[in-house]
């Protein structure tokens, strides 16, 4: 029985706070329509672990991410909120089946940061600015292991 009460308790919780959330969205105004947009990079392969990767968006609605082509090769790329794609890679990443760049991240100013997997199947991690310019890096003291 005692846990007959715990579990009503629960539940009344879980009401109280979602009315409470519900009447501060009611409070705050009129909530507005949302639009899904969606979007496949060109050259983004349609096999299986192939396709169109995003992973980040800013305020400006600029997303980050990356495309897996039908190679298996992954390449960066930034899509701005009136949808051109510019695909990117860095220097030394490598060309082959699971190599290539990958971006993670894009901030208010357009600055990307990600990874990506050389010739030999290891990591390195760069910052693109919004002009395009790509600065790659290794973290000190990290490996250099095979990660293929």
């Amino acid at each position: 029985m005692h846990f007959g009460t715990q579990r009503k308790r629960s539940a009344a919780g879980i009401l109280s706070g979602l009315t409470f959330i519900m009447g501060a969205i009611l409070a705050a105004g009129s909530v507005q329509a949302q639009t899904i947009t969606t979007f496949n990079a060109a050259g983004a392969g349609t096999g299986s672990n192939q396709g169109t990767f995003p992973k980040a968006i800013n305020t400006s609605g600029e997303i980050a991410g990356y495309y897996v082509d039908s190679s298996g090769v992954n390449h960066g790329f930034v899509r701005t909120s009136a949808g051109t794609i510019t695909e990117f890679a860095a220097a030394g990443a490598g060309t082959g089946i699971n190599e290539g760049t990958k971006a993670y991240g894009i901030n208010t100013a357009g600055t990307v940061v990600g990874f990506y997997i050389d010739s030999g199947g290891v990591r390195h991690g760069f910052v693109r600015t919004s002009g395009g310019a790509i600065t790659e890096f290794n973290a000190t003291g990290a490996g250099t292991s095979n990660d293929k």
